[in-house]
């Protein structure tokens, strides 16, 4: 098991604490800290911007399928690949913009 798996697999536990703490606080139930894309809807609702949560869970979904596609694609089509990462890196400045929307709200609070 090298390094990045190892950080990936810190970050996700990292992740389904802070969701968990954060819910228990808000009286949401700490299990829906383990589903993915559902913990970023519930935490938008825990900061009143479920309009944002659902543009933040939809981009959160599509890159994660966009990183899956390029990881199958892989040098085997370069253009494909160009492509793809393009589009992958696109939805992440998306992504981030909305987690920051709602974060930022909760933190403002």
């Amino acid at each position: 098991m090298d390094f990045s798996t190892v950080f990936t697999y810190v970050d996700y536990v990292a992740r389904i604490i802070g969701f968990a703490l954060i819910f228990v606080k808000c009286g949401v139930k700490w299990w829906y800290s383990l589903i993915p894309f559902v913990n970023a809807y519930k935490l938008s609702q825990c900061a009143d911007k479920e309009e944002d949560g659902v543009v933040w869970c939809i981009t959160d979904f599509l890159v994660s399928a966009t990183g899956i596609l390029l990881v199958q694609v892989g040098e085997s089509n370069a253009t494909s690949a160009f492509l793809l990462t393009v589009i992958w890196a696109i939805l992440g400045i998306i992504n981030t913009i909305y987690i920051v929307r709602v974060i930022g709200y909760i933190n403002a609070n």
